[in-house]
């Protein structure tokens, strides 16, 4: 984390401001001052050691965060940029980051509310001037070198106060103090700017609580509307005897006309100055999202470094206070906000820019418990979210400019792995919230146990964007490697899989890393390379990879190597298990082994698409009243069987438990070396197998190349429990099917053809 600082600043910059601003939010939040401290013991919530922490730790998250956010966000959520003022950009992010809560060290509620403006106007105070100069000196983040070179040129006008300038814009971190229609609003953006460096901080926090109460009475009731009326009163009074005897600055402005002079270059009519001022703009939106974005999950620690968790047996927030080595007492609060951002392990923006969230946990021990933990999961999603949404922001105008609009960001809850309903439940809680969101709000797989390099791979990876037939074939391929594919959906098994590319001498797999995909290679080239000094072997096409560690849970027991560029399907853990993981029967055994259901050869044939079947289906006049999702459920679990001439399909005396429909060649159904039937495309045989397993009556015989689906007893169950009618006339069939037979058999008897041949 150090090393991505020095590039952009200094150590002994870094060291300075930390240890004067920073250090001292850690310092004040020690146990041993808290256990003395009245305001602490009465209100713990609202003490600034119980809040997430805002001390040394904070500004290195916020810091390393920035260039990070801006590499993702650029060209994505923001106008692309070249490398070299990406560059840039990530140093000005980085120089901000560092100023943005100096604030802080005043724990006080007037300290907390101005610590925004305090940042802004101690760029220009003698206490950080030294800073300020061995900023410009060093050439940190490659800033003052850029400003010198607009000077040289003559599109800006004194460098070195820009610089000042850019540095107190760090106050628009905060999305109260700089709202972002202010933000995007440069000639209100000046305006502010030019009131907060002039202005004393009692004054500005005044005005602060005048607008809040306003605010507050606006949507106000009775009685609560008289007490605000009231406070509001009296914090307009004290605003205006402030304005009226302003307290001194402290500091000399570098200004002979502020009016005039100050910002002015954020109203440049030069490309360049133009450019510099988007830089800007765009700078300070990422350092709002990296505040959104801060530390969280097991890392997670308040301002006095106490770790705070959830109790899962209520879903409230448990701080663990430590006095020394000696002394710990562990503090519950049932807070919304400090329980749902304890059991945030991690919030980001993934490469394609949406927001993902993921969970350190979600299952709580007792119904109330778990509604609770549900709800407040939800109150923080809906408030990292706005944050994140408010940042990118910006006029309609420049939306052309960007590959995704902020409104058109998704947000992912990522699965609980001990409870998957969770972040489905947090999804229907979040839009109980605010239903504009509805659309937007997506439960993903889960990450958060992923290996580091397995994860990067697949958030870089493209989302699966084959049409059904290309699905069909694939499903066809793999099948005959083995793997049981007759009953994967053919578009629920492939939501959140996704293609990535590896190249040779790249690491698929690491021995002992946790097992969370299941990959599938398109082509040859990769090795495997087992534990327990068993030897090498290659992986062929088409073979699932990984599955016995996903099903058991366990860690991988090899290292998987590309010898060459290939393509792989990364199947997150839980859609296998959900979607692609179905295990053989002795019977669906001797199907793939290539007989059919008693010892039948198959022939190889293009299989049909889902909608294909579907529409073979509804010909057919048991199926011709059912709704085409109906027919399409029954279709996807239908398995297509290609018999050759002379072929058996199944032998009298095999247990029978499906029904077929010819969907195109002939079968003959023979009794004791005798045609009792024919069966052609469109027709049905097997009804009674199919409703109640029984020993086949007879032998079934392909007569010419025959193309069959199969459809099994469950499918069939399930089909007449949701469609009475299709009982009914499964009944009739029946019926009708059993008068034939035994008349047909009767004839054979007395020598006469069967009346069905």
């Amino acid at each position: 984390m150090t090393d991505v600082l020095d590039r952009f600043l200094s150590t002994d910059v870094r060291t300075y401001i930390e240890t004067h601003y920073y250090a001292p939010v850690n310092e004040q939040s020690r146990f041993e001052l808290l256990r003395h401290n009245v305001d602490f013991l009465m209100q713990p919530e609202e003490h600034v050691a119980l809040f997430s922490d805002h001390g040394v730790v904070h500004v290195r998250d916020v810091a390393r965060h920035v260039p990070e956010l801006l590499r993702l966000a650029n060209g994505v959520l923001i106008p692309a940029r070249s490398p070299q003022r990406l560059a840039r950009m990530q140093g000005y992010g980085v120089l901000v980051a560092y100023l943005h809560d100096i604030g802080m060290r005043d724990f006080s509620a007037f300290g907390r509310a101005v610590h925004p403006e305090f940042a802004a106007q101690a760029v220009f105070t003698p206490e950080l001037a030294a800073v300020i100069q061995a900023i410009w000196q060093e050439n940190s983040g490659n800033v003052a070198w850029h400003l010198l070179q607009l000077a040289d040129k003559g599109a800006l006008q004194n460098p070195q106060r820009v610089l000042q300038e850019m540095l107190s814009l760090s106050v628009c971190h905060s999305k109260s103090s700089v709202p972002m229609a202010v933000l995007i609003d440069l000639v209100r953006l000046r305006e502010l700017m030019q009131e907060i460096v002039t202005t004393d901080l009692p004054a500005l926090y005044y005005g602060q609580q005048v607008r809040k109460l306003r605010r507050k009475l606006a949507t106000a009731v009775s009685p609560k509307r008289e007490q605000l009326a009231q406070e509001l009163a009296a914090a307009e009074t004290a605003w205006r005897q402030q304005r009226q005897s302003p307290a001194p600055l402290g500091y000399q402005l570098p200004y002979q006309d502020i009016a005039q002079e100050s910002y002015r270059w954020l109203l440049s009519p030069e490309t360049a100055v133009q450019e510099l001022v988007a830089d800007v703009q765009d700078v300070l939106r990422i350092l709002r999202c990296a505040d959104a974005l801060r530390q969280r999950g097991t890392v997670l620690k308040t301002s006095g470094g106490y770790e705070v968790f959830v109790n899962q047996d209520t879903g409230n927030a448990i701080y663990a206070l430590r006095g020394g080595d000696e002394e710990l007492f562990l503090l519950e609060i049932p807070s919304p906000l400090s329980a749902g951002e304890a059991n945030i392990a991690s919030s980001e923006l993934d490469p394609t820019g949406d927001l993902r969230i993921s969970f350190e946990r979600g299952s709580f021990a007792t119904p109330a418990a778990q509604k609770r933990a549900e709800q407040f999961a939800a109150v923080v999603v809906h408030d990292i979210q706005r944050d994140v949404l408010d940042s990118f922001q910006r006029p309609n105008a420049a939306d052309a400019a960007m590959t995704k609009p902020p409104d058109t960001l998704h947000i992912l809850l990522e699965e609980t792995d001990d409870y998957l309903q969770f972040a489905a439940h947090v999804k229907a809680e979040l839009l109980q919230l605010d239903a504009a969101l509805t659309g937007r709000v997506y439960v993903v797989p889960s990450l958060q146990m992923a290996p580091q390099l397995e994860r990067d791979r697949y958030l870089l990876a493209e989302p699966i964007a084959w049409d059904e037939a290309t699905r069909l074939d694939f499903l066809k391929r793999i099948g005959q490697s083995g793997h049981r594919v007759v009953d994967v959906h053919i578009e629920r098994a492939f939501v959140h899989v996704r293609l990535t590319t590896v190249y040779s001498g790249e690491v698929l797999i690491e021995a002992g890393a946790s097992s969370t995909f299941v990959y599938i290679p398109l082509g040859a080239g990769l090795q495997v390379r087992p534990l327990g000094g068993y030897r090498s072997f290659s992986v062929q096409p088409w073979m699932p990879l990984g599955v016995t560690g996903v099903v058991r849970g366990a860690n991988r027991n090899a290292t998987v190597v590309a010898d060459q560029k290939l393509q792989l399907l990364m199947i997150p853990k839980s859609v296998y298990l959900q979607h692609w993981h179905h295990t053989h029967s002795p019977a669906s055994l001797r199907e793939a082994l290539g007989y059919g259901e008693a010892g039948a050869e198959t022939a190889v044939s293009p299989q049909l698409t889902s909608l294909e079947r579907a529409t073979r289906l509804q010909t057919i006049p048991l199926f011709a009243g059912l709704s085409y999702e109906a027919l399409l459920a029954l279709a996807n679990q239908g398995e297509e069987l290609f018999l050759k001439k002379g072929a058996q399909l199944f032998a009298k005396g095999d247990l029978g438990s499906s029904m077929y429909v010819i969907l195109s060649g002939q079968i003959v159904i023979v009794d004791d070396g005798e045609v009792v039937t024919e069966r052609h495309a469109d027709d049905v045989l097997g009804e009674m197998a199919a409703l109640m397993p029984e020993p086949r009556r007879a032998s079934a015989i392909a007569a010419t190349d025959t193309h069959l689906l199969q459809l099994r007893q469950k499918a069939i169950t399930q089909l007449l429990e949701a469609h009475p009618r299709v009982a009914r006339e499964y009944i009739i069939i029946l019926a009708e099917r059993l008068r034939t037979m035994t008349a047909d058999l009767a004839a054979l008897r007395k020598g006469q053809p069967p009346s069905s041949a």
